[in-house]
């Protein structure tokens, strides 16, 4: 089948459709210099893309969960001034999303960023108003669930796996979709390893959303 067969299209949003690492690293660097003993620590190394829990464990192995809780409110202040001045889309992702919407297809976003955090940066780039369904960790009160578990809830609620992709720069993208007989495809210059990506056997990789892009209409799934 081809690409531009498909009914629904999935992304998700770090590291897919926006580049917010410059933003994310620098707002960790601020978060850790409120801690004295983190002071020396350097965000640069961070791996983006897993809930901000694990990325502080991994930076800081020896944090404890009271400085999680305060590394994490500074760090949540950048939704609050809204600084994104280094977050924008990647080259050919609005063109994509334009193109697709061009032709009536159905968007959705598949992302570990919260509700919130999320509405945030939509402000600066565009607003939700092209997507007919956006699943976040948090969009259940009381409960968070993760990626397998929003396509499960998105099978039940009548996207038909085989008229759907799933378009990701992480493994987890690609095996959640999977286990819902969900097509994918692997992002290779977003913010996982190349490995990683492959690994997953998505059902085609590219290099990046510029390729995917200008190939659209002959990628065959």
């Amino acid at each position: 089948m081809n690409f531009l067969d498909l009914t629904w299209y999935f992304f998700d949003f770090d590291g897919t459709l926006v580049d917010s690492a410059g933003d994310i690293i620098d707002n960790l660097q601020r978060a850790y210099s409120t801690i004295p003993r983190f002071k020396g620590v350097s965000a640069a190394a961070v791996k983006i893309g897993p809930p901000l829990g694990t990325m502080l464990k991994v930076l800081t192995p020896d944090v404890t969960e009271t400085e999680i809780k305060i590394l994490t409110e500074e760090f949540m202040k950048m939704y609050i001034i809204k600084d994104f001045r280094k977050t924008v889309f990647y080259p050919g992702a609005e063109e994509l999303l334009n193109l697709l919407a061009s032709k009536r297809k159905k968007l959705g976003l598949v992302t570990n960023k919260p509700t919130r955090n999320l509405g945030f940066l939509f402000e600066k780039l565009g607003g939700f108003s092209r997507f007919t369904k956006v699943m976040t960790p948090d969009m259940h009160t009381g409960r968070k669930i993760d990626k397998f578990e929003m396509f499960k809830e998105l099978i039940e609620s009548g996207v038909k796996p085989g008229q759907a992709v799933m378009i990701g720069d992480a493994g987890n993208d690609i095996k959640s979709a999977q286990a819902y007989g969900v097509k994918s495809i692997g992002v290779l210059e977003g913010y996982s390893s190349e490995t990683e990506i492959r690994d997953a056997n998505p059902d085609k990789c590219v290099k990046n959303m510029k390729e995917l892009f200008e190939l659209s209409g002959e990628i065959v799934l």
